[in-house]
């Protein structure tokens, strides 16, 4: 999903992008930095339609019903957009999960560099002995 997409939403739904930016947290600036790349992160993505009040999913509809792709984490799928919904959901809870397991890896890594430096202290100390 491109940053275009996102903006039109923003202003067909009646909201500035000063107001979503206040709203998740962000300055203006940052956002509209944010929003001029081609490819949006799905966190963005779910803040930005939080702050709207509408779901990830509606970012993907389009007027005609044609088909639509989405692409997150390296999964793609294809469908109309009755399907989509159900499918991106799928995909985002997977999603939360996939960062929520990276960023517990992270702290399991800074643990176990602590204690391999207090077990280089010990053992540094023994040695003195």
């Amino acid at each position: 999903m491109d940053g275009d997409r996102i903006k039109y939403e923003i202003k067909k739904r009646g909201f500035t992008i000063r107001g979503i930016a206040s709203k998740i947290g962000m300055s203006e600036q940052n956002l509209g930095q944010q929003l001029n790349n081609k490819k949006l992160s799905v966190k963005l993505m779910e803040s930005i339609a939080e702050a709207m009040e509408m779901s990830v999913a509606d970012f993907y509809d389009t007027p005609s019903g044609d088909n639509i792709a989405a692409y997150d984490h390296s999964t793609a799928f294809k469908g109309n957009q009755t399907c989509d919904h159900r499918l991106l959901d799928i995909i985002q809870a997977r999603d939360r999960q996939i960062d929520k397991c990276q960023q517990q890896n992270e702290k399991i890594q800074q643990l176990l560099e602590k204690s391999q430096e207090q077990i280089d202290r010990l053992i540094a100390i023994i040695e003195n002995k």
